[in-house]
């Protein structure tokens, strides 16, 4: 269980940066992904108390131009051409 809750913690904060870096607040971002991920589950994912599934992954990798094994806590490469 720790190392999920590491993860999970780990996962958010790399989430929270390439939302950062690409400028989008909570609400920006669930309106870029037409509402399809509220800004309260998006911060969820952020504070780690939720992981995100591989599909939800790759939906928000697409958007944020990162990797979804980086947002996984899989890879440590941000780019999705790496």
């Amino acid at each position: 269980m720790r190392v999920m809750q590491e993860i999970k913690k780990e996962s958010g904060i790399r989430l929270q940066k390439a939302r950062n870096d690409a400028g989008y607040s909570l609400t920006k971002m669930s309106a870029a992904m037409n509402g399809e991920l509220a800004p309260s589950r998006i911060s969820n994912y952020e504070q780690g108390t939720r992981m995100m599934t591989v599909p939800t992954a790759i939906a928000v990798s697409d958007l944020l131009g990162v990797s979804p094994a980086y947002l996984l806590v899989i890879d440590e490469s941000l780019s999705p051409f790496d």
